[in-house]
């Protein structure tokens, strides 16, 4: 197994200034390739990290904010072959397939360009080789998912939501936090929100990523540290290009 951020960045002010790359990641297991959440960039962070966009699976879009979705149909373009050979699966929420409000999906022509395409809805359960079970999120997309992979190990992640009642359950070995701010909003993932999972549960494995504007300034880092001593739990603050393989492998690119 192995899991590669693209990019450790999110929210809008850290992806309009590019204070962090901000193409998600990647989880490799048990032959599949799937690239999460792939934000503007996502397709050079690619090149730029020695990722074979021809060897992707699949893509998981959790909602359809532009730091999660932007280089989605640039994904499928490149895993199709320039959309000429159908490949391939997409998990999507509601707004990712359908749009919603402002925000629009991934369009038709490379929608047609993939093998399956799933509307996902908490509850799912998606079988591609590796069983895919979508969780809910609280976001200002309300269609936003989050989803709980059982390959090898199992990960969980949470995408941008604030806290729901239950969700602590869902950690059970390798959990993913996107940490957006640093102050309490209800639709967002903050230290708060972190805190009372990890008082909850007991994971192996904690990433942060996916920081805004506020978590820079503050120090992903030192907010890693702070976690490990309240909770006793190894929790890593990725960087651009972080790579974890079992626990065995940190490879960091700097460009």
């Amino acid at each position: 197994m192995r899991i590669r951020f693209l990019g450790s960045g999110g929210g809008r002010f850290t992806t309009a200034y590019q204070l962090r790359r901000t193409g998600g990641f990647i989880i490799e297991d048990k032959g599949l390739t799937v690239h999460v959440d792939p934000g503007p960039g996502a397709a050079r962070a690619l090149r730029d990290f020695g990722e074979d966009v021809r060897k992707i699976s699949g893509l998981i879009v959790s909602h359809a904010h532009p730091d999660h979705i932007t280089d989605a149909a640039i994904v499928i373009e490149g895993m199709t072959d320039g959309a000429r050979k159908k490949s391939g699966f997409l998990i999507g929420s509601f707004s990712v397939i359908n749009g919603l409000e402002d925000y629009k999906p991934i369009g038709s022509y490379h929608l047609k360009a993939l093998e399956r395409v799933y509307k996902a809805k908490p509850g799912d359960i998606i079988d591609e080789g590796v069983k895919i079970e979508v969780i809910k999120a609280k976001h200002t997309d309300p269609t936003t998912i989050g989803f709980v992979w059982h390959g090898s190990r199992t990960i969980t992640y949470y995408s941008d939501t604030g806290y729901w009642e239950g969700m602590e359950r869902f950690a059970r070995d390798v959990v993913i936090f996107n940490l957006e701010i640093t102050f309490e909003l209800p639709t967002h993932t903050h230290p708060g929100v972190v805190r009372r999972v990890l008082s909850k549960s007991s994971p192996k494995l904690v990433f942060i990523t996916h920081y805004g504007r506020s978590v820079l300034r503050y120090g992903p880092e030192k907010l890693a540290r702070e976690l490990e001593r309240e909770f006793g739990v190894e929790v890593i603050a990725t960087k651009d290009g972080y790579e974890w393989s079992g626990g065995e492998e940190k490879t960091l690119f700097d460009f």
